[in-house]
């Protein structure tokens, strides 16, 4: 199992040279997303502590870490161009902006390709799951451009609990969509640089 990363500013590039829109970046994703379908389901709870994290990494399957690596490329093409979007690549930012942050995790991109391996998914079922990130993460963007508390931004909560009801509607269970959930949401403040509030979905 290879560690990989993913430079942001190699995006910008491509961002700047062309956008793409975001309904084709989320049917993509869908497409990736898809392919777990073949994959053996997951059983049992997720885990994703940091001490986690190295052993996990060597257990993952060739297959599973191709469609993690697909899906990180198609979260962080849509986040870089969102930044384009908001200026914040320009040369002539106010100097005081937080520094950029890359959304999408390791441990993001394993808890949800775990969690959908071996369900019945399609472009329909998966549609409200990857709107719902990108939302999420759209939203974080917002308040970091415009300063904004992410923990009070009702956009950002709502696209939250789409995520969490679209994970639940795709059979999986109401504790590993929770731990999705804290995952999404750790990255999300991380990216606006606010500590994440405890998870609260029932």
């Amino acid at each position: 199992m290879k560690i990989w990363s993913l430079c942001l500013w190699l995006f910008a590039i491509a961002a700047h040279a062309q956008s793409i829109p975001e309904a084709a970046i989320a049917s993509q994703l869908n497409s990736d997303l898809a392919a777990l379908k073949a994959l053996p389901a997951f059983s049992g709870t997720l885990a994703v502590g940091p001490e986690d994290q190295v052993s996990l990494q060597q257990m993952v399957s060739r297959e599973q870490d191709d469609i993690m690596q697909h899906y990180s490329k198609g979260v962080q093409k849509f986040e870089v161009q969102r930044y384009a979007a908001m200026k914040y690549f320009d040369s002539k930012a106010d100097s005081s902006r937080r520094p950029l942050r890359g959304f999408v995790s390791w441990s993001q991109a394993y808890t949800l390709t775990s969690v959908l391996a071996g369900k019945d998914l399609s472009e329909a079922t998966l549609t409200p799951l990857t709107h719902a990130i990108l939302g999420m993460m759209d939203s974080a963007l917002v308040c970091l451009n415009t300063s904004a508390r992410l923990h009070d931004s009702a956009r950002f909560h709502t696209f939250a609990e789409q995520a969490y009801t679209a994970l639940l509607a795709l059979n999986v269970s109401a504790q590993n969509a929770r731990i999705v959930m804290g995952v999404l949401l750790s990255n999300a403040m991380g990216l606006d640089g606010e500590f994440p509030p405890p998870v609260s979905y029932k």
